[in-house]
């Protein structure tokens, strides 16, 4: 229950560096509300999801599911 992505992208946009990353890859469960897609502000993510049950409503997603 303390999946918090919002922080994620507060912290990309709020940074002060000119050199924003190139991308952001997020290892999650997905159990979290998602922001809307503009908050990565053009940057591509990637969503490392372990399970079946969630689909990420933006970005590519890559299943890590052991099983």
């Amino acid at each position: 229950g303390g999946t918090d992505f919002f922080a994620v992208f507060d912290y990309v946009a709020m940074s002060r560096s000119e050199d924003k990353p190139s991308a952001i890859i997020i290892f999650t469960d997905g159990d979290a509300y998602f922001p809307d897609e503009s908050a990565a502000i053009g940057i591509p993510v990637l969503w490392m999801i372990n399970n079946y049950e969630v689909t990420p409503p933006w970005g590519k997603t890559v299943r890590c599911v052991l099983d």
